[in-house]
Formats: structure tokens, sequence, C-alpha cells
């Protein structure tokens, strides 16, 4: 929630919008399970690309850089990325 509402407040400044975008899409891990925002993302916010694309699009960039392709298909709990 915090994404689409700083893309629509007016006195939010690109940065943060961009700090919050970097900070959903870094994988990060711990003992156990890595974790990645990115669907949660999407659930949350289908519409985040046309936000972007109409209110901030300088940050397209930004998101895109943090999509990374992930193989729909596991094997002993592993998953191909690029």
């Amino acid at each position: 929630q915090h994404t689409a509402a700083a893309m629509r407040n007016s006195q939010s400044h690109d940065m943060e919008v961009s700090a919050i975008l970097q900070d959903l899409l870094t994988i990060r891990a711990d003992r156990h399970n890595y974790y990645y925002g990115c669907d949660a993302l999407f659930a949350r916010h289908p519409d985040i690309i046309q936000l972007l694309i109409e209110r901030a699009r300088p940050l397209m960039p930004t998101l895109l850089d943090g999509l990374i392709w992930r193989s729909r298909y596991a094997v002993e709990g592993k998953r191909r990325v690029n």
C-alpha cells in the first residue's frame, strides 16, 4: 500500500518510491527461506505498471531492474532464476 500511496501523494518524491520498490524487489534469505516481494507487490497493486507509467514514468527502470525471471518449476525446493 505504501508504494501506491506514495505515488498518489503529490508531495512525495521519486526517491522515496524508488527506495520502496528497491526494498520490495530485493531478494533476501534466512536459514530456511528466500524472500522476494515481487508477488506481494503485484498481488497488492496489480495496476503498479499503469500507475508508474501515468504518474512516475522515471521509476519504470527501477521496477524493471528489480524484476527477474523465475522458473515456475521447483526441483528439490530450488527454483532457477536469471
